[in-house]
């Protein structure tokens, strides 16, 4: 699995994820989630708080797109011994 943050101006970011979700909403709209253990990148990512997340996978030798959503959230997690950035986006 990769994604990347991308924003009119800036190179393309690329994080490392643990974890993905895509997701449908009460009100019908798409919603995309991603969660990355990467803290040194909040800045970065920060930078592409108004653009885009691209999910992809290699199925078969070929990069698929799963899905891509504008940035809608930046959420900080920080525990005793862990740290997290989860991005929440929304299909437009």
């Amino acid at each position: 699995m990769n994604c990347k943050m991308t924003k009119t101006g800036l190179t393309d970011l690329m994080i490392p994820i643990s974890s993905f979700q895509v997701f449908r909403r009460r009100d019908g709209t798409l919603g995309l989630q991603v969660t990355t253990r990467r803290f040194d990148l909040s800045g970065a990512i920060a930078d592409r708080a108004r653009g885009y997340v691209v999910v992809t996978a290699t199925i078969d030798g070929a990069t698929e797109e799963i899905g891509t959503a504008k940035v809608t959230r930046i959420r900080l997690d920080e525990g005793p011994m862990n740290k997290s950035i989860t991005i929440q986006a929304t299909a437009e």
